[in-house]
């Protein structure tokens, strides 16, 4: 009877998870949080804590990004290129043809909405997978990367942008820091409290039914691209503040990372279950992780090696949940 009790709590408690994935999220983050404050004395220590949540607002600001698009049952690989585009562009912009920052601001931003609205075209118009589009266009934006830059760097010496967008602080606390809480609040009350919002998340529980009830799916699908590609420009112009570098190899691999801290945060890869909450515990349980094998002196290669098991377990975990909340 015991082992038959085991087995239905069991069942019931995967149940509640595939149900309310973001609490098996919150109890993923207070583990890594109890495991590295125990094993390092400085992890608790304010200064850290501001450390991990500025290193980890890029990768936040793309998760959020990605949670719409996966909310309209897509995905989108390109968005690190779309970072690498935007940081080449700005520091050309900026350093050689001497542009103020509002117009470099204003051309970043619109590639970015330029990048996702080709992107949801081709997708919405030739119903073409979102993962060949998004990897193709990856590869060509990549490549324009390169050749605007020439494969080289160019240093930014533009203080008051490096200052509004990564470096900066108000009231002691880091400017990253607002960016990342600003864009959480507007996406959190656009997918929680609006029409649009309501919307995208009936197209990640059902996009047959979305259709069925009237929903202007290839519309809604458009728009979540646009605001991703928004969204890879903001993060475009933040990595530029950081590194004060345009670099055309800059934002590899964040499109991974987006969709490991959206999928962790509680969003299923064909749209189910998005909360912007949830994607930024994701992300902060990737930055904690790194920060705290950081603080540990873990070799940087060791390191990746563990952000692609992270990726790995957090895609495994996401389907296993979903078939459990299909039984």
């Amino acid at each position: 009877m015991s082992i038959k009790k085991a087995g239905r709590n069991k069942i019931n408690t995967s149940r509640i998870f595939a149900k309310y994935p973001q609490l098996a999220t919150g109890g993923i983050f207070a583990a890594v949080v109890i495991i590295f404050s125990i094993l390092s004395p400085i992890f608790l220590s304010p200064s850290n804590l501001a450390n991990i949540l500025e290193s980890t607002a890029a990768i936040s600001i793309a998760a959020f990004g990605m949670t719409m698009v996966l909310l309209a049952g897509g995905i989108d690989l390109s968005i690190g290129a779309t970072v690498a585009l935007v940081g080449v562009i700005s520091a050309r912009l900026l350093e050689e043809a001497q542009f103020s920052i509002a117009p470099v601001v204003l051309i970043s931003l619109l590639i970015g909405i330029l990048v996702g609205m080709i992107n949801g075209l081709i997708i919405t118009t030739w119903e073409v997978q979102p993962f060949l589009v998004t990897l193709g266009m990856m590869t060509i934006v990549r490549g324009v990367a390169l050749i605007v830059s020439g494969g080289r760097s160019t240093y930014v010496t533009n203080e008051l942008f490096k200052s509004i967008f990564a470096k900066g602080d108000f009231l002691h606390v880091p400017v990253l820091i607002y960016w990342m809480v600003t864009i959480l609040i507007i996406l959190y009350v656009l997918v929680g409290n609006t029409a649009f919002g309501r919307r995208i998340q009936a197209i990640g529980g059902n996009e047959s039914a979305a259709v069925n009830s009237g929903i202007e799916v290839k519309k809604i699908k458009l728009t979540a691209y646009v605001i991703n590609g928004l969204l890879s420009a903001i993060c475009g112009m933040i990595i530029l503040g950081k590194l004060s570098s345009g670099l055309p190899g800059s934002g590899e691999g964040l499109e991974m990372e987006a969709i490991a801290a959206a999928v962790l945060g509680g969003t299923g890869l064909k749209g189910e279950g998005g909360n912007m909450i949830g994607t930024l515990l994701g992300a902060l349980v990737i930055g904690i992780v790194i920060n705290g094998l950081t603080l540990l002196g873990v070799h940087a290669y060791i390191q990746t090696v563990v952000k692609g098991m992270i990726i790995i377990v957090t895609v495994v975990g996401s389907i296993s949940l979903t078939k459990q909340k299909d039984v």
